[in-house]
């Protein structure tokens, strides 16, 4: 066992970072829990660090061992490339949220119930869908990059017993097929304000926003650009850090620097004054996603009440609001833009005020939290969810620690 750790570098590892974390509950374990998701926020926590705003991977990361804690559990931290560590081990709970749990499945000496949490749509969706995007930019444009954000190929969500996901339509269609119990979560991007805010119509109602991750082909950038060159009236505000991928950037270089409607944020903290400032000018958040887990990024907009046009791979929820798109061409953009910018001032208010109306009612952080713990109770068959008083903030040291032990030495043997 030594020598296979040491073959895959875990000295290495533990120098940059890599760090196995255990998390104990107040009495006596009930069991043990196995969290293939990271570590880095234990890590954080246990140097009384805030949890992390900038992704809502590190804020569910806590909520989901803290809904485990309070259910009495220990548990194991560990990144999702650790698996080796584990050879011979025994948990009676392995959550995953990518593309891990088929390798634990072959190393663990015993798994209990696995569950899948996915960051991600299956890998047939998340892979095909993204390959098509660049395939039709290629035959479109003439333009040929690489892809920037496919996901490893593994039997993973065929290997869960449970699925627990936020996911809508879109994304379940793609666990639908393994017969697992599929319990759906509430959606909550951790890191935004939600505040309406008041708009002139006459003028946001030319003002459109983008904001996303890496990935830009991926969510649909490079059907907005060419869409928005088109319509010179009409603006784009474009949140995230595109800069680095340069690729990306070179290619579209005349669309993004040279266009007077075209206008580069860079990445915003959507709990600012600027961030509301922004909103204020624009009446609609757009994203055309490849494939999503239900996208947190239009909820950042709704959050203020922008208006969303979004794709079904952007995987929101059923509304009676805002825009579909249905195909992934720059003429269907085109229609989207002429008629929700020409709508009266009357519409647009009314669909402003349900947009925010829905992410208010829908995607809550309390509405995450509770409805996480009641499908993990549901999933493991315990019939009394634990009590539950105080919501751990993001960008806040939660409320009541556990002791969180560095036990990666012991898995090193």
């Amino acid at each position: 066992m030594k020598s296979l750790l040491k073959k895959i570098g875990l000295n290495r590892q533990h120098q940059s970072g890599f760090r196995v974390f255990r998390l104990k509950p107040v009495n006596r374990p009930a069991g043990r829990v196995l969290i293939s998701m990271g570590s880095l926020v234990y890590s954080e926590l246990r140097d009384g660090l805030p949890i992390r705003t900038l992704h809502p991977a590190a804020w569910k990361n806590w909520n989901l061992a803290r809904t485990f804690l309070d259910l009495g559990f220990q548990i194991d931290a560990a990144p999702s490339d650790a698996q080796p560590l584990f050879a011979g081990k025994s948990f009676d709970v392995v959550i995953d949220v990518r593309s891990n749990l088929q390798h634990l499945s072959e190393v663990l000496a015993s798994h209990g119930t696995r569950i899948m949490f996915p960051q991600f749509c299956h890998w047939a969706l998340h892979n095909g869908g993204q390959l098509q995007r660049y395939q039709n930019l290629l035959l479109r444009s003439g333009i040929a990059l690489q892809p920037s954000r496919l996901i490893s190929y593994t039997d993973s969500v065929e290997c869960a017993d449970r699925i627990v996901t936020p996911g809508s339509a879109f994304s379940t269609r793609g666990f639908s097929h393994t017969g697992a119990a599929i319990y759906h979560i509430n959606q909550a991007p951790p890191n935004a304000t939600m505040q309406f805010v008041k708009r002139d119509f006459d003028s946001a109602r030319k003002h459109f926003l983008w904001i996303s991750g890496s990935g830009a082909v991926h969510k649909g950038l490079d059907l907005l650009l060419e869409a928005f060159s088109q319509r010179p009236e009409l603006h784009l505000h474009i949140c995230g850090d595109i800069s680095s991928e340069q690729p990306f950037t070179r290619a579209f270089d005349h669309l993004l620097r040279e266009r007077t409607n075209v206008h580069l944020h860079g990445w915003m903290d959507t709990q600012t004054e600027s961030w509301l400032e922004l909103c204020r000018r624009c009446a609609f958040v757009v994203l055309h996603s490849a494939s999503e887990v239900t996208a947190t990024s239009p909820i950042a907009g709704m959050y203020t009440g922008m208006i969303p046009i979004v794709n079904e791979g952007a995987d929101q929820a059923t509304m009676d609001f805002g825009c579909l798109l249905r195909q992934a061409t720059v003429g269907e953009l085109l229609d989207a833009l002429d008629r929700m910018s020409s709508a009266s001032t009357q519409e647009l208010e009314q669909q402003s005020q349900a947009s925010f109306d829905h992410a208010a009612h829908r995607y809550t952080q309390s509405g995450f939290m509770l409805s996480l713990r009641s499908a993990m109770c549901q999933a493991l068959g315990i019939s009394r969810e634990p009590e539950w008083d105080l919501m751990d903030r993001p960008g806040a040291v939660p409320n009541r620690l556990p002791v969180i032990d560095d036990v990666t030495r012991e898995y090193a043997g």
